[in-house]
């Protein structure tokens, strides 16, 4: 049985939740999806954090479009601040 990858590239990941690449693209540009860079250009998308986001989004549908919007930018900017502070962590450790 062959062990799910956890890191996504973006079009691993537009696969994955079924949204086109510039749909990505465009919420990374604005901080409403959870994302890692590699380098200074190439992106990852954790699977379980995309996972968490797909399922807090898709309960935010059944308001209104702003605030599902809304939420789901909230919801981007949290977890990126989590992944940052996690990589913080993982830097001092190793130096």
């Amino acid at each position: 049985m062959e062990k799910e990858q956890r890191w996504l590239t973006i079009g691993e990941t537009a696969r994955y939740i079924g949204m086109s690449v510039g749909f990505l693209r465009n919420a990374v540009r604005t901080h409403s999806i959870p994302f890692s860079r590699v380098g200074s250009k190439s992106l990852r998308f954790d699977r379980a954090v995309i996972d968490q986001w797909m399922a807090m989004r898709t309960t935010a549908e059944s308001g209104s479009e702003y605030a599902s919007a809304e939420l789901a930018r909230q919801i981007g900017e949290a977890v990126v601040a989590i992944l940052q502070a996690r990589e913080k962590r993982v830097k001092e450790l190793f130096e």
